[in-house]
């Protein structure tokens, strides 16, 4: 049943990226060559990952690893592998690689949803299975709203949404599981997902720099009305709709109070300044209230962690939404000085020179 339900994602998963190659009037040959030798490599490459985590039982029974159809893959594993090969075989027919990457990336959590599955009919990874399947299903439904939009995008965009949206899938369901891969007390699958997450924001801001004001600003919104929301949930004592398990205890403990007032009003300044100092291009100031935002989250992180010890979810996004703002103001694309341009231009223009 395990390969029957595999083969089926990956076989739903290609009819579906040809549907969307068509649309986007390209080559589906291609698609079918790259796709046969990423499958190829994504196999050895999710084999090999399971095989090495599970070394201690694999050593003793060498017979065992070519026995894929018994279950056992590292999806990290073939994804590096088939990624890499997919890209490596669009380079060699001298097509756009980016371009072809963010179609794989369209259409891998379609597979990767349905896939799971198979580890739910075979018994593995209960309830986890389930969890990443539902969460890799939200994840095609976000790319099928955000695909429409993608020539606003730089090529590419696609294929690191779908990196950075399936490593923080895959980061924080590793709680689920019970036989997570670690090397000395560090989970290997968590630190590739964190990995991934650091690595494709990068690459997103980076290629995508003309956008990051208006993403910057976009967060800020986020931000206040995230406060907000965690003002009102602390003024009025209701319980709070939490990612994780201890936000109560965080945002009814002493903490969730700096010289008397709500920590989670201070927040709704704090995106609120920061929001009129984007918009108004007031970057000369920005660098020192970034700075005070991310350093006072930090303080606030290591009571959570160290004090409190319980970690409220919401906290943690608005540290991380903290952070991404500062990615999108040190990515920001340079702008000259226009008055200084100006005076330039007019100075030019009484000795009949162009600038």
């Amino acid at each position: 049943m395990y390969g029957i339900i595999i083969s089926a994602a990956m076989l739903l998963a290609i009819l579906f990226a040809q549907y969307v190659v068509h649309k986007e009037n390209k080559d589906d040959q291609l698609l079918w060559g790259a796709t046969f030798w990423a499958l190829l490599a994504g196999i050895v490459g999710a084999r090999i990952y399971h095989v090495i985590d599970f070394w201690d039982l694999y050593s003793e029974n060498l017979w065992l690893i070519p026995q894929t159809w018994l279950g056992g893959m590292g999806i990290y594993g073939g994804l590096l592998a088939g990624s890499v090969t997919f890209a490596a075989y669009v380079r060699l027919k001298k097509q756009k690689v980016l371009e072809w990457l963010d179609i794989a990336g369209y259409a891998l959590p379609l597979a990767q949803a349905v896939g799971r599955w198979g580890n739910y009919f075979n018994k593995e990874l209960l309830p986890y299975s389930v969890y990443e399947s539902a969460a890799d299903a939200l994840l095609f439904i976000a790319l099928y709203f955000v695909w429409p939009h993608k020539r606003k995008l730089h090529s590419g965009s696609i294929f690191l949404i779908y990196a950075l949206g399936y490593g923080m899938i895959r980061f924080l369901l590793e709680i689920f599981r019970q036989d997570s891969w670690s090397i000395a007390g560090i989970n290997v699958a968590q630190a590739i997902s964190v990995s991934a997450i650091a690595s494709s924001l990068v690459a997103l801001f980076i290629i995508n720099r003309k956008h990051n004001k208006k993403i910057a600003e976009t967060l800020c919104v986020f931000g206040i009305g995230l406060s907000l929301y965690l003002t009102y949930v602390k003024l009025s004592a209701n319980p709070t709709a939490c990612v994780f398990l201890e936000c109560e205890k965080v945002s009814q403990s002493p903490y969730a109070q700096f010289l008397g007032i709500p920590v989670a009003l201070l927040g709704v300044i704090y995106y609120l300044a920061l929001f009129l100092l984007i918009t108004k291009n007031l970057q000369k100031y920005m660098i020192g209230w970034l700075a005070w935002g991310i350093a006072f989250s930090t303080y606030l992180t290591y009571l959570e962690l160290f004090v409190i010890k319980a970690v409220c979810g919401w906290c943690v996004v608005s540290f991380v939404n903290i952070v991404l703002i500062s990615l999108c103001y040190t990515l920001l694309p340079t702008t000259p000085d226009l008055n200084l341009k100006t005076k330039l231009k007019n100075t030019l223009r009484k000795t009949g020179l162009k600038l």
